[in-house]
């Protein structure tokens, strides 16, 4: 997969070496006296997405990968994911004719490294990390209206065509 998510830009050399994509369905439950409870659709829970990469000195800077990520979540600012496939697409209904499928926007909320090599000097040859993205809906205000989301299946869709596009 190539794309980017804001400032983190990531190449099929480095990409990442794994992603999950958590789209739920909300499903409360309402008790019912003396007899089993009702679960009601609502509608669908915000997705999560787990990117994990692995950054070596040979194909970028470990060291400025992960303060890049660091940075994205020291924000706590909502990116937008964009992933280049071969499928064209649009963004926000405005068609364009690039590669890029705009995924939604996210916010990072944790971010976790595994150091796998330094160098003698104690400098980051090769980092394992994985970054957990929570989907930002925009409200549009009077009418409620949301802006992204695009339900389950484009949501599966989307992030499938990314991965292995």
């Amino acid at each position: 997969m190539r794309g980017f998510f804001g400032p983190l830009e990531f190449e099929n050399a480095f990409s990442p070496v794994g992603g999950t994509l958590v789209t739920a369905n909300k499903l409360p439950e309402h008790p019912r006296v003396e007899t089993k409870g009702v679960l009601q659709w609502t509608g669908y829970e915000l997705n999560l997405v787990d990117l994990k990469f692995r950054w070596d000195y040979m194909h970028t800077d470990p060291a400025g990968q992960v303060a890049t990520a660091m940075e994205i979540l020291a924000t706590h600012e909502p990116y937008p994911l964009v992933t280049v496939t071969e499928i064209k697409g649009t963004i926000y209904g405005m068609p364009y004719g690039g590669g890029d499928v705009f995924e939604n926007e996210y916010v990072m909320s944790e971010f976790s490294i595994d150091v796998q090599h330094t160098d003698h000097s104690g400098r980051l040859t090769c980092v394992e990390a994985t970054a957990h993205l929570i989907e930002v809906v925009q409200d549009g205000g009077i009418g409620g209206i949301g802006f992204g989301g695009g339900g389950f299946i484009g949501a599966i869709g989307g992030f499938i065509s990314g991965l292995f596009g």
